[in-house]
């Protein structure tokens, strides 16, 4: 899945495909941390994610807790 950077204090960039969002966190010193899946993400949050002034905080507030979530490395 493609992933496309986001302006963010704790994540590096976000994907979506197929209801899928991927999205890679930031490690220590700005690097790539974990990178996990929320299942079942349909595109208009996605796109509310990527638009979003704040794309931790809209993650925060509308993705996590809501849809199921795997981490897939890290």
């Amino acid at each position: 899945m493609v992933r496309f950077p986001v302006q963010s204090s704790n994540l590096a960039d976000v994907g979506w495909e197929n209801n899928v969002m991927e999205v890679g966190f930031k490690g220590k010193n700005g690097t790539l941390g974990d990178v996990g899946q929320y299942a079942g993400v349909p595109e208009s949050e996605y796109i509310g994610l990527m638009s979003a002034p704040s794309a931790g905080k809209y993650l925060a507030e509308h993705i996590k807790g809501r849809y199921p979530y795997t981490k897939v490395s890290g």
